[in-house]
């Protein structure tokens, strides 16, 4: 792979983690810290130069975001189905969830 290539991909990776990170404050209103219970209303994922990423938009209001891979996998079945799911939040970051499949 080209020099330049790598160091695109690195930019575009910092610039996609620092535009999440400036949103975070929208979503810090509509959630509280602590277990919630997330109402999926719809989801918005994709990629940006190799990063995967996954907006999940509440009912409740705000959104949650996540570039783990892993977690996109998981909760794509949530996202597909409208099935709720709990979050812990501290500060306005998610950094647990937990999963129930059929949970309503």
């Amino acid at each position: 792979m080209q020099p330049t290539a790598n160091w695109t991909r690195y930019l575009s990776a910092v610039l996609l983690a620092l535009a999440l990170l400036v949103g975070g404050s929208h979503r810090a209103r509509a959630l509280a810290d602590g277990w919630n219970v997330i109402e999926v209303s719809y989801c918005q994922s994709g990629a940006a130069n190799g990063t995967d990423y996954l907006y999940i938009y509440p009912k409740s209001g705000g959104y949650l975001f996540t570039l783990d891979t892993v977690l996109i996998n998981m909760i794509a079945n949530f996202c597909a189905n409208g099935n709720f799911f709990y979050a812990y939040l501290t500060g306005g970051v998610w950094n647990g969830v937990i999963l129930y499949p059929g949970f309503k």
